[in-house]
């Protein structure tokens, strides 16, 4: 009997001390975490959403393609579209959750869109990450996004603006 006990004993202190190593979060809960994926290391868009890149005219091509890799890697569907373009009459015809462009254009975009049925929210990029840009992009943004930022937090900063749209929206009209 003594030796079942010690035996009980001994098995219980192995277990006290291998258990709390042991990841307890199995059966596919952590793919469900916010930000995460199947794959652990890349990002997952919480909202996934229609977003417009209306880069800046000094943006270079491989930095949008980038960006719009990015997002579809993220989940969302992202289109580009050159300063060529009419901006108010592409965001009429489509139905986008958001449009990001440079900070000195932000203004002027967030007036086109105004008039479109789907009033897409407008997230600024910053290029140069100074404390005077910095405070005045926040006076005149609830969002934006910070050239200091990585990957990861542009697109927590992007499920965030979703977030707060989807929590404006009409419980009826929310996806």
């Amino acid at each position: 009997m003594r030796r079942i006990i010690r035996g009980g004993l001994a098995l219980a202190a192995v277990a006290a001390v291998t258990l709390p190593a042991v990841d307890l979060q199995a059966c596919g809960d952590k793919f469900l975490r916010a930000g995460r994926s199947s794959r652990m290391n890349n990002y997952a868009a919480m909202y996934p959403a229609t977003i417009l890149l209306y880069p800046s005219p000094t943006a270079k091509p491989q930095v949008v393609s980038k960006w719009q890799k990015m997002l579809k890697d993220a989940g969302h569907r992202a289109q580009v579209i050159g300063r060529s373009a009419d901006l108010s009459a592409v965001v009429a015809s489509g139905a986008y959750d958001l449009v990001i462009t440079d900070y000195g254009s932000a203004a002027r975009v967030r007036t086109d869109v105004m008039a479109a049925r789907s009033q897409p929210g407008v997230l600024p990029v910053l290029t140069d990450s100074n404390k005077a840009l910095t405070s005045r992009a926040q006076a005149e943004f609830e969002h934006f996004i910070d050239p200091g930022m990585t990957p990861r937090e542009t697109l927590a900063e992007i499920d965030h603006v979703m977030e707060v749209r989807l929590r404006k929206l009409p419980a009826g009209n929310r996806p």
